[in-house]
């Protein structure tokens, strides 16, 4: 049954539509009102601006003259937004018209005629509202291009599948743009998505593609769709999924290959075979995705002796909305990653418990993003599709805003009143009627308030912020406003975004300026933020440490550096960092005492010879001989479990001691370590330090000591050589 199953989803979705049998009628053009979707409220001088807008990308499809068309797109927003008070759904239109210039045209394949690309773009102005989300929804890291490419496959693939799911469609755009994935692969989620095959978890048509561009990556064969569909259609809980698969522990250690090497990489496959966590999410999320569930994939960047870890997020559905269901996370703690329950934290938007801090990679563009970041899309996506749209398309007017100002744009009332006359002039009306008058200039900043007016929590602004931050088209005391508008937003709930958008905006700042926004989101952390993001927090301390070293402040970033200390006991990566940098500063100052104290409690607490050895190194690199000693000597007295490393932390002092000419103290801890360990090289260190100090005689009973070992180890290999050769 299951592979006569798969045969019918294989037909249905891989073989290509039959051609028609009339040629299709050329598409006519469309009525504004429907093209534009602007309100019946649009005052007439407003809608003449809209007609005349279209009227130039319309006529461009058939004159091919794009570039006239941008020029007076442009000029007629330009104009609009100088020229008066304005409603934001004629800006919005406006935007549109002038998005679509500017990008549409970019999309130039070869293999389609002229006749195609043509009635393609006015398919796109026909289908006005899939065209919109798509323009608005572009990112620095899209490519419009590749977009408008996806789009148009999809459209001669299954054309009434894109007209009935145009979200679904603007997200495949958006996804693979800058992918090499060949088409086969989006037509056939496409087709199985719009098809509702195996009675999906969400009715497609209501799933907006914020959130569809977590859907849409389906990898699996029509095979594999078939048989998650029978598996697990009774249970569609993603912590089961992801529990399915048995830990590949060998396999991870490096102790022998993965189970699963060698062999087809598919979901029977990884069910029968098992894997590590990253197999685990691929397999969780694939099936939990052919069900209908929008999965996002997380992970972090692992810790001392820890490679990392993946797990998922599922989206489901409850009676307050949305929410992000966890399945697979760890939680951190001490120097290793410590597993906790499988089941998951049911999060709804901003609220619930906090989960373990991890990264995220945006299907559209690529971007890594924190965790964080897929709750306040839950709580944009409460704005209404309109609000989203308006919010994005003032970002990306405001975008462009300081590019017209350079090439001093000649917009204003004299462009728009020509247009909107209502009448030619009469004999004694020499000049038409004045509609609009200048009453302001182009303002960027006043474009992005008025797309956080629309809605606050919309990505795309924020990233257009973040965009115009870093290439400088933002004064840094404006982007301080920003920075404390989105503290204020989501400071307390979700940190970790106000954390990564500092950090991003930190290169392009000067460094008094950057060191003010990192100074006061250091000052602002908690021990709780602290505690489950300790890689992202330790970056932020750590880039403010730098810069206060930079601009000749040691005692802000070695108080900086003890602070990140205290709060990061659980996180040696961060302690290390924070060592380096505070470590030659304290010694020089005098406060060694008070680092070497809190290095203390963190070894106490975890025995930890690897970290108290890296001390050590690192008060020797940097002089501090005497100190580094000691030091490395209360590591060897405490360490009791890791052997290697206790030795390690001895000879290493007794090294130091060496350096020191302090040949008393070297020869007697030498002596703690040669009768511990009786390795030779120990032995051979300490005669000479006994010879040194006018021991002779001490030190030839060493001597005689390590030569009575050493034959009794060449003694042992003999004798086992001769039992290999009598066995052979």
């Amino acid at each position: 049954m299951l592979s006569r199953l798969a045969s019918i989803l294989a037909a249905a979705v891989l073989l290509p539509a039959p051609a028609a049998a009339v040629p299709p009628k050329p598409i006519q053009k469309p009525v504004i009102s429907r093209a534009l979707s602007f309100p019946k409220n649009t005052s007439a001088p407003d809608r003449k601006l809209l007609q005349k807008a279209f009227d130039l990308v319309w006529e461009a499809t058939e004159s091919g003259d794009w570039e006239a068309a941008r020029r007076e797109t442009r000029l007629l927003l330009a104009s609009r937004l100088v020229a008066g008070p304005w409603q934001v759904e004629p800006i919005v239109c406006l935007a549109y018209c002038s998005l679509f210039a500017e990008h549409v045209p970019t999309f130039q394949e070869d293999a389609i005629s002229d006749y195609e690309r043509r009635e393609f773009q006015r398919w796109l102005l026909a289908n006005g509202y899939l065209t919109r989300r798509l323009l608005f929804a572009l990112s620095e890291q899209d490519s419009p291009a590749g977009a408008l490419r996806v789009l148009f496959v999809l459209g001669k693939h299954n054309p009434a599948g894109v007209t009935a799911f145009p979200d679904l469609a603007v997200a495949t755009a958006l996804v693979y743009d800058t992918r090499n994935d060949p088409p086969r692969q989006y037509c056939q989620n496409l087709d199985w998505l719009a098809g509702g095959h195996g009675s999906l978890a969400y009715d497609m048509r209501a799933v907006p593609h914020e959130l569809a561009r977590y859907l849409v990556t389906v990898k699996v064969s029509p095979v594999e769709r078939a048989w998650a569909v029978q598996k697990y259609r009774p249970k569609q809980d993603v912590e089961d999924m992801y529990g399915d698969i048995e830990y590949d522990f060998d396999g991870m250690t490096g102790k022998s290959p993965k189970k699963i090497a060698g062999k087809p990489y598919t979901l029977m496959n990884l069910h029968a075979y098992g894997g590590v966590c990253g197999d685990r999410s691929y397999y969780a999320s694939q099936i939990a995705r052919v069900l209908g569930y929008p999965v996002a994939e997380m992970g972090n960047h692992g810790g001392p002796g820890f490679a990392g870890h993946a797990w998922v997020l599922q989206l489901l559905s409850g009676r307050a909305g949305y929410y992000w269901h966890e399945a697979g996370s760890i939680a951190f703690g001490g120097d290793r990653w410590r597993r906790q329950g499988t089941r998951g934290s049911a999060r709804r938007g901003l609220g619930g418990e906090r989960r373990p801090f991890g990264w995220f990679v945006n299907p559209a563009g690529g971007r890594e993003e924190p965790d964080q970041a897929l709750d306040l899309l839950l709580v944009s996506l409460s704005r209404s599709v309109e609000q989203r749209d308006a919010a994005a398309a003032l970002a990306q007017v405001a975008l462009r805003i300081p590019d017209w100002v350079k090439a001093d744009l000649p917009a204003g009332p004299d462009v728009l009143n020509p247009i909107v006359a209502a009448d030619p002039p009469t004999e004694t009306q020499t000049q038409p009627s004045v509609y609009f008058q200048a009453e302001r200039k182009l303002d960027a900043v006043a474009m992005l308030q008025a797309a956080l007016g629309m809605d606050a929590y919309n990505a795309a602004v924020w990233s257009t912020i973040e965009r115009m931050g870093r290439t400088g088209l933002i004064s840094p005391d404006t982007m301080a406003a920003f920075l404390g508008k989105l503290e204020t937003l989501v400071g307390r709930q979700a940190p970790d975004v106000v954390h990564v958008t500092v950090l991003a905006l930190v290169p392009s700042l000067p460094p008094d300026v950057a060191l003010q926004f990192l100074d006061a989101a250091c000052r602002g952390l908690t021990p709780e933020q602290v505690r489950w993001a300790p890689e992202l927090t330790g970056d932020l301390i750590m880039k403010a440490v730098d810069l206060h070293i930079q601009l000749k402040q040691p005692l802000e970033a070695l108080t900086l550096c003890e602070r990140s200390i205290v709060m990061n006991t659980d996180h040696l990566p961060t302690v290390t960092r924070a060592l380096e940098r505070a470590l030659p500063i304290a010694w020089q100052a005098g406060r060694l005492d008070v680092l070497l104290s809190a290095c203390e409690v963190i070894f106490r607490k975890e025995e930890n010879a690897d970290f108290g050895l890296g001390v050590g190194e690192i008060l020797k690199r940097n002089g501090a001989l005497r100190p580094a000693a000691l030091w490395l000597r209360s590591v060897y007295d405490r360490t009791k479990r890791d052997l290697p490393g206790r030795y390690k932390s001895l000879r290493l002092a007794v090294e130091i001691l060496i350096e020191l000419k302090d040949f008393a103290t070297a020869a007697q801890w030498c002596a703690d370590l040669y009768g511990e360990t009786g390795h030779v090289q120990d032995g051979l260190t300490l005669a000479n330090l006994l010879a040194g100090l006018g021991r002779p005689q001490d030190a030839r009973v060493v001597l005689l000591r390590v030569q009575q070992a050493e034959y009794m180890h060449q003694l042992e290999v003999l004798r086992g050589a001769i039992r290999n050769a009598g066995k052979r």
